[in-house]
């Protein structure tokens, strides 16, 4: 009874601490720096973690172009290579260096964006803020004011806030509607990586954090006799760790198998392994006369004669 209750709680708590999360990234065209490489693999973080290191990141306005993609009311879930391809193919592009991807980031919020945008102004010296969501600027409009701005010396954020996500989290409309809000901003996403190094930054809130109605597990237990086994062959929620990030390298170049340790190991055991060998054949090449136990012919016999 105790050990279900305590599981019970577990349980919530676990619950509890998923609730309030939605995915965050972002990927640059600049290399991501060494203080951030360990902090880009936990893929659970507070709000603060993952905005100190994006503000770090940011910190050397390493790039000309910076786009920030707002998608209020999210989950990890809603996310896949089907639902987001246009971002998913930004992120898979070969001139991507960093990737600072969290699939639970714990508490973000709507003023995330705004803070983002205010820190880019601040590191950047001279820099030109182009709001999409006040003023939509059609491809060309955007490239051709992208370029004559790097030009002049200035670097260039764009905002984009996307339509609040519908819908209960287990149906299809979800997914259909984000679909169209990744398509609505291709056209941005093609202009922003044409020409120019470029950093993309994709923020969004809980599902919760909305206002949204969180629906909660009721588990359904069915009779075990007439219970069907299915293969589950939905798709899988978008890992963070793509496949761009796995090393393609042979096993033996990948890891290093022969390390000094070992080596100190084989050249000790040669070593103790030649004197064990003299020692064993140094005793196997003494010789005790057949005489010396004989009690007639033996030492003992030999003093009595005497």
């Amino acid at each position: 009874m105790h050990l279900s209750l305590a599981a019970s709680a577990a349980f919530v708590a676990v619950v509890q601490a998923f609730r309030d999360t939605s995915p965050f990234l972002f990927f640059s065209t600049s290399q991501l720096p060494v203080a951030l490489q360990a902090a880009s693999i936990a893929q659970i973080q507070s709000s603060q973690a993952v905005l100190d290191a994006t503000k770090e990141f940011l910190n050397s306005c390493p790039t000309d172009v910076y786009y920030i993609i707002h998608q209020p009311s999210v989950l990890s879930t809603d996310v896949s290579q089907s639902t987001t391809p246009n971002l998913h193919a930004a992120l898979s592009s070969s001139v991507v260096k960093a990737k600072y991807l969290v699939s639970e980031a714990k508490g973000l919020g709507r003023d995330v964006k705004q803070e983002l945008v205010a820190h880019i102004g601040k590191s950047c010296e001279d820099t030109l803020l182009l709001d999409q969501d006040s003023a939509a600027r059609t491809h060309d409009e955007l490239s051709n004011q992208i370029s004559r701005s790097v030009k002049d010396g200035k670097k260039v954020s764009v905002l984009r806030t996307m339509s609040q996500l519908a819908g209960s989290r287990k149906g299809t409309e979800r997914a259909a509607l984000l679909h169209d809000l990744d398509q609505s901003h291709k056209s941005e996403l093609s202009a922003i990586t044409a020409e120019h190094s470029y950093t993309i930054i994709w923020t969004t809130t809980p599902l919760s954090g909305d206002g949204a109605e969180v629906e909660e597990y009721q588990p359904e237990f069915q009779d075990p006799a007439h219970m069907e086994l299915k293969r589950d062959l939905s798709e899988g929620v978008f890992d963070v760790r793509v496949a761009d990030d796995i090393d393609p390298r042979p096993l033996f170049e990948k890891y290093q198998f022969f390390t000094p340790g070992l080596f100190m190991g084989l050249i000790t055991g040669i070593i103790l392994i030649s004197i064990l060998s003299v020692a064993l054949s140094a005793i196997s090449s003494l010789q005790v006369p057949y005489a010396a136990f004989d009690k007639e012919m033996g030492p003992a016999a030999q003093k009595k004669q005497q």
